[in-house]
């Protein structure tokens, strides 16, 4: 008896599973850029900025840090993932791009 329930290697639910990693990973890299590029330009002060970045970006998204990082563990040694760690990664795929779509229109 395992922890958690393995899924079967299927096709469509692979590609989903790495299409929500990927989501996940490109907000997190493009709210990165907006904030290193609001900095830079000097659009605001680098103190608040970085200080609201890392409010805004490591505390609703550490979650997603730890799910890409399992993830790629998972990857590197060659097991499959568990069913429940592709139910959450399609869910914090939705929840990122919410987030991230918040974090822009503002």
């Amino acid at each position: 008896m395992t922890a958690f329930p393995v899924s079967p290697p299927g096709r469509v639910r692979h590609l989903v599973y790495l299409a929500a990693l990927a989501t996940t990973a490109a907000c997190h890299g493009w709210l990165v850029w907006m904030f290193a590029a609001a900095a830079l330009s000097g659009e605001a002060e680098p103190l608040r900025v970085l200080r609201s970045g890392l409010m805004i970006l490591l505390v609703p998204f550490a979650p997603a840090l730890f799910l890409l990082a399992a993830a790629c563990w998972l990857a590197r040694s060659g097991r499959p993932a568990p069913a429940m760690l592709q139910l959450l990664a399609l869910a914090n795929a939705g929840w990122s791009v919410l987030l991230t779509s918040a974090l822009v229109s503002q």
